[in-house]
């Protein structure tokens, strides 16, 4: 939860950014806050100057300080989560709806999370050996070099995921849904691209064998075999 003093600083930050020919996406983007934010204390100091809270009406906050700050810290632990989750997780005295205003208020949105494939640090190296070894080489090169990927869609059992992040973390790491190669096969497919473009997808019935390849390059220099045929890689 910002203090007054933040939020403040931050309102003022919105005004000077615009009065330097930012756009409102600029803002949002750069100060990490959503462009209804942005455009709200705009409109605000147009109409009246003035870019201090308002008297809030109703009756008093529900939450405590403290409690703020552990349903923001619960949320940085564990992004990939739900408020109703949070709320029993912290036992709080307060429905789910409050936890969601209460990250809300903290610049916290609830988003579908970036779905990559999980990667180990042997995969990371690999990666840099492979643009170390072949960065110099030219066109005539690249010409007479296929690329290559496979993909198996699956259906899982935990429905569809979201997290709770801040404005430009898509693709953090914590906001970003790791999976391993697991599941229910449902379909097994194949596609190729060179230099002169991409080829048709292939439709590969059976599951995917690691081959060695002679002459190939990229990852593991192998050919993925199934019950129909095999595919460089």
């Amino acid at each position: 939860m910002k203090s007054a003093q933040q939020r403040l600083t931050l309102r003022a930050q919105i005004i000077r950014m615009r009065d330097a020919g930012a756009s409102v996406s600029t803002i949002s983007r750069q100060l990490g806050i959503c462009r209804s934010t942005v455009r709200n204390w705009l409109q605000r100091w147009e109409e009246s100057g003035n870019l201090l809270d308002m008297p809030r009406g109703g009756g008093p906050r529900k939450t405590t300080a403290e409690e703020d700050r552990r349903i923001v810290e619960e949320i940085r632990r564990t992004p990939v989560t739900n408020a109703i989750t949070v709320h029993d997780q912290l036992q709080l005295n307060v429905s789910a709806r409050t936890v969601r205003r209460r990250l809300h208020e903290s610049s916290y949105h609830h988003r579908v999370p970036a779905v990559k494939e999980r990667l180990e640090e042997r995969h990371r190296d690999a990666r840099l050996q492979f643009v170390q070894r072949y960065a110099q080489e030219d066109l005539s090169f690249w010409a007479r070099v296929i690329f290559s990927d496979e993909k198996t869609f699956h259906i899982t059992t935990h429905g569809h995921l979201r997290c709770w992040r801040v404005n430009g973390t898509q693709y953090s790491r914590q906001s970003i849904n790791e999976v391993a190669r697991s599941g229910h096969v449902t379909c097994n497919v194949w596609v190729w691209m060179h230099l002169h473009g991409i080829e048709e997808l292939t439709e590969i019935e059976g599951r995917f064998y690691r081959q060695p390849v002679p002459g190939g390059i990229g990852r593991g220099d192998a050919a993925f075999s199934a019950g129909n045929g095999s595919a460089l890689s």
